[in-house]
């Protein structure tokens, strides 16, 4: 018999980022004193204060790029925290549908299998846009529900994939984080000339597949 497992919408930044933040908010609050909870991977006040981050960046997030970089990064920071919950709610639930809701989640309700985590996409298209900034293009890949896209604007680094969220490490620079994208974005927000690198992978309710090939390119 298939388990019942607890699902993640997906948050499309920043549309609903405030949606992401009160969710955030009400797992908190369901798995504050719940006996089936009493070790979450990840701590209560860990998630509240990641929930905090995101409302303020989100709030400030139309006063420059720096800002609209911090809001991206933040609403990836809570993303990445809900689905590492969700991970653990399932391995303690095992399938028991009323667990999962009593943290919080969303369980299914045909008792699926597990997805399969889909496999690498190619190298993304780039293409400029006559108003200004790049439309990033690929070609869909089997399974995935969507995308995630890392734009390097300084030098590029590797980013490790570890328990399904991303590990960047502290030599880091700027860089833009498209999470749950489809295969179509644009980024208006890079001025004519500006180098960058983008790479990418797909993704589902099972986890993340390998990066797909970094391309550079020119706004």
């Amino acid at each position: 018999m298939p388990k019942t497992i607890a699902v993640l919408i997906p948050w499309r930044a920043p549309r609903k980022i405030p949606d992401m933040i009160s969710f955030a908010r009400f797992v908190v609050q369901q798995m504050t004193g719940n006996p089936y909870f009493e070790t979450p991977a990840v701590p209560l006040a860990t998630l509240s204060s990641a929930a905090a981050n995101a409302e303020v960046a989100y709030n400030n997030r139309k006063n420059g790029a720096a800002a609209k970089l911090a809001n991206e990064s933040t609403a990836q920071a809570l993303s990445d925290l809900l689905s590492r919950q969700a991970n653990y709610v399932n391995n303690i639930a095992q399938g028991n549908a009323e667990v999962i809701a009593g943290a919080g989640y969303t369980a299914t309700k045909d008792g699926r299998t597990f997805a399969v985590i889909p496999g690498t996409p190619g190298a993304a298209k780039v293409v400029r846009l006559n108003t200004g900034g790049v439309k990033l293009s690929l070609d869909k890949v089997a399974g995935a529900d969507s995308y995630t896209y890392v734009i390097f604007l300084g030098e590029p680094v590797r980013v490790e994939i570890e328990e399904n969220h991303l590990v960047f490490p502290p030599t880091a620079q700027s860089f833009l984080i498209i999470n749950d994208g489809t295969t179509r974005e644009e980024i208006r927000s890079l001025a004519p000339g500006t180098k960058f690198s983008v790479m990418t992978l797909a993704q589902n309710t099972a986890g993340k597949s390998a990066w797909g090939p970094l391309i550079s390119a020119v706004a």
